[in-house]
């Protein structure tokens, strides 16, 4: 699995500190062609991993932008992702 970071954002946490987000593309290829996934992950320590979401290239890249612009975190990453196929 090749991992491609893609952009960091940051947000402010209640407590006035701050929790950087970074969102990476994962290519795995298969028999079919390649499959592209996402991860997030934060300074605190916080990881998802998401694979095999689609095979199309511009799809994932669209998600990930959302993702970055909506600063979704490790937590809410699943549910982003499930949402966001539900609209396909």
């Amino acid at each position: 699995m090749k991992r491609e970071w893609r952009e960091e954002r940051s947000i402010r946490l209640e407590d006035g500190g701050t929790l950087a987000l970074d969102y990476w593309l994962l290519t795995e290829e298969t028999c079919w062609g390649d499959s592209f996934g996402l991860a997030v992950t934060d300074s605190g320590g916080g990881e998802e991993i998401i694979r095999h979401i689609t095979t199309r290239r511009e799809q994932i890249l669209l998600l990930l932008d959302r993702m970055a612009a909506g600063t979704v975190t490790a937590v809410t990453a699943e549910d982003v992702v499930e949402d966001f196929l539900a609209e396909l």
